[in-house]
C-alpha cells in the first residue's frame, strides 16, 4: 500500500526545484511588466522557468546521473540497445 509519506517523498525534489524557479519567474514578470509583446514575454518567462528549475533538480536534488544516463541513452544506436551485453 502506498502512504502519503511515499507520496511526498516522491514529490519532495521536483517540488523544492520548483518554488525557486516559480518565484524568479515572478519577479520577472513583475519588473517587465506589460512592456514586451505576449510572445517575447512568454519566451522570456519558460527559459527563466525551465533554467532554475533544472538546475536545482540536477545539483540539489542530486539527479544528475540520471540524466546524463537519459542523455547517453539517447545517443546509442538502436543496435546497440537490442544486443544483451554478454553477446560477443
Amino acid at each position: 500500500m502506498i502512504s502519503f509519506g511515499d507520496i511526498l517523498r516522491a514529490v519532495a525534489r521536483p517540488l523544492a526545484s520548483v518554488i525557486p524557479a516559480v518565484l524568479l519567474s515572478l519577479g520577472v514578470r513583475l519588473f517587465l511588466g506589460h512592456t514586451l509583446l505576449v510572445l517575447p514575454r512568454l519566451m522570456i518567462e519558460s527559459a527563466v522557468i525551465f533554467a532554475p528549475y533544472f538546475l536545482v533538480l540536477l545539483y540539489v536534488a542530486g539527479q544528475k546521473a540520471f540524466f546524463l544516463d537519459l542523455l547517453q541513452s539517447f545517443k546509442r544506436s538502436p543496435e546497440a540497445k537490442e544486443k544483451p551485453l554478454n553477446a560477443t
